[in-house]
């Protein structure tokens, strides 16, 4: 997930959607990862590749919230099933 925005103090990084160096003074997208509970790494986006990554993040995230919502529309009815069931199973064991 793009962290922040921020200039770049130097024209050192790499975008690491397209690889281009990313020029002193132009803006950029951080991405920071952490690795083994210690090891922190950024990733930096040129300013034309982040909000592309941005456009992921939002449609990844749009993505799962829709399943969520799905597995949550079909939860009465299984409840329902759930329900139904343990009355026959109550039924039957006092016959």
């Amino acid at each position: 997930m793009i962290e922040g925005i921020e200039i770049s103090p130097s024209d050192r990084a790499g975008c690491n959607n397209c690889g281009k160096r990313i020029g002193k003074g132009t803006p950029r997208g951080i991405q920071i990862s952490t690795y083994g509970g210690s090891h922190i790494t950024k990733h930096y986006y040129c300013y034309k590749c982040f909000p592309l990554k941005i456009t992921e993040e939002v449609k990844s995230i749009k993505d799962e919230f829709s399943n969520n919502l799905e597995k949550l529309q079909r939860l009465p009815k299984e409840l329902d099933k759930l329900i139904i069931q343990q009355k026959k199973e109550i039924i039957l064991s006092n016959l």
